[in-house]
């Protein structure tokens, strides 16, 4: 989930996209631990770098699991942050010959909505680590997120995000959200837009 969402808003916007998109599986919630509250967006960016290494744990527990064959994720705005992060360091690991989640393979597809992630970053260290295990991952983007424009200029204006502008990413597929209506900031289009 995004900053400013308190566990209760993470898990109904997971229930409506299980819903959303008829999942069939088992739904499971990973919640980091956000304020709760619009003002507190820097705080909820410390807290979303604290909470790496508790999801890397997540990953490693939920695919390692032999009950689990194959698993899909969905994540939105700052939470990007967590799991572009923690998804990366496992592969790494794996690729490495660590094996620190040997069956993280099971993760099939990655959904990256509205990423509030700097897109240099991105592209520098985490593109190609997102794709080296064969899931398919998709960046849902929009040039209508005021909610991504806000992030930036809080930032310093000068650093991208990610999920802001349609870009071609080698190996990630695409897809521009910008005209799915939404709330005011068209952000929340993931879990508020049937489209």
């Amino acid at each position: 989930h995004g900053y400013g969402n308190s566990f209760e808003d993470a898990a109904r916007t997971a229930l409506r996209i299980g819903h959303g998109v008829g999942a069939a599986g088992a739904l499971a919630l990973y919640s980091w631990p956000s304020a709760g509250s619009a003002p507190a967006y820097m705080a909820d960016r410390n807290n979303a770098y604290w909470a790496v290494r508790s999801l890397k744990e997540f990953l490693a527990d939920i695919t390692g699991s032999r009950w689990i064959d194959l698993v899909s994720v969905v994540v939105h705005s700052m939470g990007n942050e967590v799991f572009i992060r923690a998804y990366s360091e496992l592969a790494a690991e794996c690729t490495g010959g660590a094996m620190t989640a040997p069956e993280l393979r099971k993760v099939r597809n990655i959904v990256l909505a509205a990423p509030d992630v700097d897109r240099e970053i991105f592209l520098d260290q985490y593109a190609a680590r997102m794709t080296s295990l064969g899931a398919r991952v998709t960046l849902y983007s929009s040039r209508t997120d005021m909610a991504l424009m806000a992030s930036a200029s809080v930032q310093g204006g000068d650093y991208e995000r990610l999920g802001k502008n349609v870009v071609c990413i080698p190996g990630l597929m695409v897809a521009d959200a910008s005209d799915v209506k939404t709330d005011v900031l068209g952000h929340s289009w993931i879990s508020d837009s049937r489209a």
